[in-house]
């Protein structure tokens, strides 16, 4: 999915895609389950790509190391 253009429908594959890398977040523990719930539902009900990119765009941090792994996820989320 790109936020090249925010404004284009999103996919059912693109929806289907966020929430996957959204509960990657929350199982590493850096979402709570009330946010992680709240994000996936509004994946689910996206009509575009720049609210999906919106919602996977600012995960809390995590340690340097892991930090690498993770954005490469989130990336493809928005490819």
């Amino acid at each position: 999915m790109s936020t090249d253009l925010p404004e284009t429908r999103a996919a059912h594959g693109d929806r289907e895609r966020a929430p996957d890398a959204l509960r990657i977040t929350g199982g590493d523990d850096r979402l709570g389950a009330a946010e992680l719930g709240i994000r996936v539902e509004n994946a689910l009900n996206a009509r575009t790509l720049g609210e999906l990119a919106a919602l996977t765009a600012d995960p809390p941090s995590v340690p340097e190391p892991e930090q690498a792994v993770h954005a490469k996820v989130f990336e493809r989320v928005r490819c």
